[in-house]
């Protein structure tokens, strides 16, 4: 495959992997309650590697990680509190190894949970503060890393001395 072709395909792929993307958010968004929430997902302190989606609908909270500009996923790690402190931390620095969520991947540009809201005790009108973490790679157009960098979902700053983020979500109600 000559270097256009090569090119053609990555991007064919990009924009599959989005179409798909959105076409499951779409379907779920039907069902959603109230207005989810959209945060970028931060590489490395100040490069847009994509989007955190958050949304609810009765039954379950819903995170959605989606990269774009040639970011991929290889790993994923969530975890959501009703406190900053309920999140995994040492020194206030968060700890993504021992987050409730977590999913291996390879080299994806999409990655969904659903979380019941009944095993977090949520209902509509609480606040919860997730960490939305990932293990990122940028590839060029020949699929080749040009780099490596660690992905957080943008918000506020953890109490400790690493860049690690977290932002807040307000549990939906449903209008039926």
């Amino acid at each position: 495959m000559n270097v256009i072709s090569q090119r053609t395909h990555a991007v064919a792929l990009s924009v599959a992997a989005g179409l798909l993307a959105l076409t499951a958010l779409s379907a779920q968004a039907q069902n959603l309650c109230g207005t989810p929430e959209q945060v970028k997902l931060i590489a490395g302190r100040t490069m847009n590697a994509g989007t955190v989606f958050v949304g609810n609908d009765a039954t379950y909270l819903y995170v959605v990680y989606t990269t774009s500009n040639g970011w991929v996923m290889t790993e994923t790690h969530l975890d959501i509190s009703t406190s900053v402190s309920g999140i995994p931390q040492k020194n206030g620095n968060p700890i993504p190894g021992h987050f409730a969520y977590s999913q291996a991947l390879s080299q994806q540009t999409y990655c969904m949970f659903a979380i019941p809201l009944s095993s977090l005790s949520l209902e509509p009108g609480m606040t919860v503060f997730i960490a939305a973490h990932a293990d990122l790679l940028q590839l060029n157009g020949d699929y080749r890393v040009i780099q490596t960098q660690t992905g957080w979902g943008d918000g506020y700053s953890f109490p400790g001395k690493n860049w690690a983020m977290y932002f807040g979500f307000t549990i939906q109600a449903c209008t039926q």
